[in-house]
């Protein structure tokens, strides 16, 4: 599979509780957490799984905010969503890995390609991540 994502916060967060942030890096091609998505975990979860995998392994796919969408001023998601959606809408060939409803709304009328946890992990199952139990 060759896609290219850009992961909010809360998917991290899931997945990383999960044990599943490696095997997710592996399954796009490229993968982007913007800063203030890492800086939104690092500062509300302290020492969580995900920070801890964003501060060893996962530290080599935090990028730099891009602009913000002029779009995204005045609506009521966090900054995390908003970078989220800005570098999807940036690089075009982007999928925003999202979670909050309203982002994913907001997301969609900008014509950036959504994708949730549940998604990710379904992928996660086709790629042969999991094997089902009889």
């Amino acid at each position: 599979m060759s896609e290219f994502w850009v992961i909010n916060a809360s998917p991290v967060i899931l997945l990383a509780k999960a044990g599943l942030m490696e095997r997710v890096s592996s399954l796009a091609e490229n993968f982007v957490i913007p800063q203030p998505v890492a800086d939104e975990i690092f500062g509300v979860h302290g020492e969580d799984a995900a920070a801890r995998w964003l501060k060893e392994r996962g530290k080599s796919f935090i990028r730099p905010a891009v602009a913000e969408l002029t779009e995204l001023s005045g609506s009521e998601i966090g900054s995390g969503e908003r970078s989220v959606i800005s570098w999807a809408a940036a690089h075009r060939g982007f999928i925003a890995v999202l979670d909050d409803h309203e982002a994913r709304v907001i997301a969609q009328r900008l014509g950036v390609r959504i994708l949730g946890t549940v998604g990710v992990v379904l992928r996660l199952k086709q790629a042969g991540f999991f094997r089902s139990e009889a």
